[in-house]
C-alpha cells in the first residue's frame, strides 16, 4: 500500500456524468510591472514641491512618501535647490512659492525624519518665503 493510495490508482478515472465535461483550469501569464524610470533630480524638485503645497493644505501623505521614497536624493539635491533658478528669481510670486516650498520640505525632513541638515542651510537662501514659512525657520 502506497503513501498516495487514497486518490485512486494510476489509470483510474473519476466518473464524469454525460453531458458534463471536465473545467479546465485556467492559466493566466503574470506580467511584471515596468520597472519605474528613474527620477531626474529637477522631477523630484517639481513633485517635492507640489507635495509640499498638498501638505500646507492638509494631505501629507504625498510629502510622507516621496521623503520617505527619495531620502538620500533629497539630502543630495536639497544643497542645490538652496541656489533658485534664474526664471524663479526673475518672479517674485514664484520667488516667494519656492522659498516657502523649500522651507516646507526642510522643516518636513528636520521634524518628521530627524535630519535639520536642510534647515541649517536655509538662512543662506537668496529666497524670501512666505512669513508662515519663516516662523518655521525660527522654530528649527
Amino acid at each position: 500500500m502506497g503513501l498516495l493510495d487514497f486518490l485512486g490508482r494510476r489509470g483510474e478515472r473519476l466518473p464524469v456524468p454525460r453531458g458534463v465535461r471536465p473545467v479546465m483550469p485556467v492559466v493566466r501569464q503574470i506580467t511584471a510591472r515596468p520597472p519605474e524610470a528613474p527620477v531626474t533630480p529637477e522631477s523630484l524638485r517639481i513633485k517635492l514641491f507640489a507635495a509640499a503645497a498638498s501638505a500646507a493644505a492638509g494631505d501629507e501623505e504625498k510629502l510622507t512618501c516621496l521623503c520617505q521614497k527619495h531620502e538620500d536624493s533629497i539630502f543630495e539635491q536639497g544643497l542645490i535647490w538652496t541656489q533658485v533658478p534664474p526664471a524663479i528669481r526673475a518672479n517674485p510670486a514664484l520667488l516667494r512659492w519656492y522659498g516657502s516650498g523649500l522651507v516646507a520640505i526642510a522643516a518636513f525632513c528636520a521634524q518628521r525624519m530627524g535630519k535639520p541638515e536642510l534647515m541649517k542651510k536655509l538662512p543662506q537662501l537668496e529666497v524670501r518665503p512666505a512669513p508662515d514659512a519663516r516662523r518655521e525657520i525660527k522654530k528649527a
